[in-house]
């Protein structure tokens, strides 16, 4: 199981960011993918997490921190 969340606050709904979003041939070029995050606006590669329980640890970090 791999879990893809924003490295800002954490958000799991991430989605690839389009050409609306200002990204033009990314794909095309060999250039890794960015996703966006509609929470918080992060723009860039997410964090993976193995497990839910690593994903709950960085979540509650993250709620420490503000």
């Amino acid at each position: 199981m791999e879990i893809r969340a924003c490295p800002q606050c954490g958000n799991m709904n991430l989605r690839q960011s389009t050409y609306k979003d200002g990204e033009i041939f990314t794909q095309a070029y060999g250039d890794p993918v960015q996703y966006v995050c509609d929470k918080c606006c992060y723009r860039g590669m997410p964090i993976l997490f193995d497990s839910l329980e690593e994903y709950k640890k960085f979540v509650n970090e993250i709620e420490k921190r503000t």
